[in-house]
Order: structure tokens, then sequence, then C-alpha cells
């Protein structure tokens, strides 16, 4: 399993981007051809991160889980095997009205 070692995304829109990027290069897909999806993650009534996905040909679910409080990203393939997990330096900060500050 693979981990960036310095890795900053000050907004909620530079982790989508990041995140769509990632899934579609590792599984050879065009960004343009497959939207993203996402569901806040929430515990207790708080915040805790994003779930992303992308349905990609043949009804293939590519996904990808946005930990705010570990403050990395988890990276799993069409048969929910773990990939990827990516620490982030400089995160976005969540909050209920989705906000875009660092």
């Amino acid at each position: 399993m693979a981990a960036y070692q310095s890795l900053r995304l000050g907004t909620l829109r530079d982790l989508r981007g990041f995140v769509k990027q990632t899934l579609c290069d590792s599984n050879y897909l065009q960004e343009d051809q497959f939207p993203m999806t996402e569901r806040l993650l929430l515990r207790g009534g708080r915040l805790q991160g994003v779930l992303f996905w992308i349905t990609g040909p043949r009804q293939v679910r590519l996904s990808a889980i946005w930990d705010a409080d570990r403050r990395q990203v988890l990276f799993y393939d069409s048969a929910g095997d773990r990939y990827l997990t990516v620490r982030l330096d400089e995160a976005p900060v969540l909050t209920a009205d989705r906000d875009e500050t660092a």
C-alpha cells in the first residue's frame, strides 16, 4: 500500500480534485466522463469526513474516504480493497456548512 509523505490540500475543492484525479488515473478513466458523488460522514452528530465515489463502466464503483480527524484519504478499488493511503499535511476544515477554509 503506497502513501504520499507530504501533501497540502487547503480547500474542499482541492481535495475533491485530488480524489477524482487519483481514482480516475488509477483505473484508467477519463475524468470528464465519470461524475463523482460524495456524502458527508457523521458520527454522534459531528462531521467526521467525506465518502467519495465514482461509478465507472459496467457499474464498477471506486471509492475514497477522507478521514478529517486523522487527516488522511483512503482509496479503495472496485473489490473494496484499500490500495492507497494519503496523509495530508494540510487539509480543509469541515463544518456542517462545508467551510472551505484551511
